[in-house]
């Protein structure tokens, strides 16, 4: 900067520039930006792919129940139709036998799997086109009143078959009831649950005809 002052013997006025020492300008360098935009990348990044994470688990557990509650619902249709059969049978003589309308496969044949729609009024039991799994129809959604069937409603994610096996050394008295729920779970993930129970001809005296 410039100062001015007045020398004492005489009127005239005399500038000096007086030098100050450089300051450096104090900033960020290019690594020390690019280190910080990763550190915050990261920082940022963590929580979202935690949350996405999550949140897939979630829709991995609500389809996982769909699923148990579709399995469930078969069987309980399955036992439902027996018990029918059989209380048929004592109260009316009914001739007919104790798994009639249930498509039973006998012990050494190849498995053949049919449908359940247990909201139907007509026919709760429906083949598929094949013995193949693959040729059962997957399970429509109604969306009004939050139930699956294959009545109405739109195509849903979930497949649903059962098949009826006789045990073996049992007269016929003893059946094997599994019934498998598939899904897609993503772009190419299949899921698969299967609930087997075994049912009985459980009253005395009854056999199948």
């Amino acid at each position: 900067m410039f100062k001015v002052y007045r020398q004492k013997d005489n009127v005239k006025f005399q500038s000096e520039f007086i030098r100050t020492p450089y300051r450096r300008c104090s900033g960020f360098t290019l690594v020390e930006s690019l280190v910080a935009i990763t550190v915050l990348t990261v920082a940022i990044a963590a929580p979202l792919t935690l949350a996405s994470q999550s949140l897939s688990s979630a829709y991995t557990a609500r389809d996982q129940v769909i699923a148990f509650n579709l399995a469930q619902d078969a069987i309980e249709t399955v036992r439902a139709q027996r018990d029918n059969n059989i209380l048929d049978i004592l109260k009316n003589g009914a001739t007919i036998s104790w798994l009639n309308n249930l498509d039973v496969q006998l012990v050494g044949d190849a498995p053949k799997p049919f449908m359940v729609d247990s909201l139907s009024l007509t026919d709760n039991f429906l083949p598929c086109s094949s013995s193949e799994s693959s040729s059962c129809d997957n399970l429509l959604f109604d969306a009004d009143t939050g139930f699956y069937g294959h009545e109405q409603g739109r195509t849903s994610k979930f497949k649903r078959y059962v098949t009826i096996k006789e045990v073996p050394n049992t007269n016929g008295e003893e059946v094997k009831v599994g019934v498998v729920v598939e899904w897609n779970s993503g772009l190419s993930s299949t899921r698969k649950i299967l609930l087997e129970e075994n049912m009985y001809n459980w009253p005395a005296g009854i056999t199948t005809q």
